[in-house]
């Protein structure tokens, strides 16, 4: 459309120099010198263009900004992918002056891979295209929200076990009353607990997780940092590609956090068998897993 308005622009000035005015031509020389220009700019001009995100980490539910480099227009497609769901979109973009693109809120945390298709760039006025690249640096990680694991924590912690009994004292917790031994001597019981002692803790996330991928990272990222607040070391098992799976014996919350937000987990086959018979015997494993079939005592399934 701008270059038909161009071409009739001149082609009025020509008119007008022929029929009315010698200003015409002027008019003409003037329009395809601007073109000429403007044309030899756009295409002078380095094809790189990049881009960068407000939020290299930003929370689910935030919709992330992409701002463009550079002054001229650009037209193409963005894609996005996020690499732990396989949720995909795409969005053909314009980008003038405000250089910048929100991208759909995102319902799912997880890293996102944003590609750049059959970009374009124009000149001032619009009228030649030069094929653009665009890139970007950093990764867009979409962390997740917090989830109740008070439970599971109990459980990576160690169950308690039954160690005796004793009197009451007056203003303690009525809590685990032994009936029996306060029946036969007519006062009251408590039942007393020791820690039972447990083996390494290690989280797993398996594949073939599905729709409910993200929930299940979000519950293991949370859980990597509730064991870490409570003095709990821990393990991480993911899976590596094919059947395999990676399993990191000691490892810090942050990478626990970055690596299960990284990996896709909602394809493929179970490797939880896999995994059993890589973990040692001393080995309590949280697996967030669809495979409900194997009974292992090392096995703990978690319901995300």
């Amino acid at each position: 459309m701008r270059r038909l308005i161009f071409a009739l622009l001149t082609a009025a000035g020509l008119g007008l120099w022929f029929f009315v005015t010698p200003a015409g031509l002027y008019l003409s020389a003037a329009l395809l010198a601007a073109a000429m220009v403007s044309a030899a700019e756009n295409l002078a001009d380095k094809p790189e263009v990049r881009v960068s995100y407000d939020e290299l980490f930003p929370k689910k539910g935030h919709a992330p900004v992409l701002t463009f480099g550079g002054s001229k227009t650009l037209r193409g497609r963005v894609l996005c992918e996020n690499l732990l769901t396989g949720e995909r979109c795409a969005i053909d973009t314009e980008i003038k002056k405000d250089r910048t693109l929100a991208l759909p809120a995102q319902k799912d945390c997880g890293r996102l891979l944003i590609r750049f298709v059959q970009f374009s760039r124009y000149d001032i006025l619009g009228l030649t295209r030069r094929t653009a690249v665009c890139y970007a640096e950093d990764v867009i990680t979409v962390m997740p929200d917090k989830a109740e694991v008070t439970a599971v924590l109990d459980r990576a912690a160690g169950e308690e076990e039954l160690e005796g009994a004793r009197e009451y004292t007056e203003g303690e917790q009525l809590r685990h009353i032994n009936f029996k031994l306060t029946h036969r001597f007519g006062r009251l019981y408590l039942n007393t607990y020791a820690p039972e002692k447990s083996g390494a803790v290690v989280l797993f996330g398996d594949y073939g997780l599905g729709e409910d991928t993200a929930a299940a990272a979000e519950f293991l990222c949370s859980l990597a940092e509730g064991l870490s607040a409570a003095g709990i070391a821990f393990g991480l098992a993911l899976p590596e590609g094919g059947d395999r799976v990676k399993l990191t014996k000691n490892i810090s919350p942050e990478d626990a956090v970055i690596q299960i937000l990284h990996t896709e987990m909602y394809k493929g086959e179970s490797l939880l068998a896999e995994l059993l018979r890589q973990a040692g015997d001393d080995v309590q494993i949280f697996a967030a897993t669809k495979n409900r079939t194997l009974s292992d005592d090392r096995v703990t399934y978690i319901d995300f």
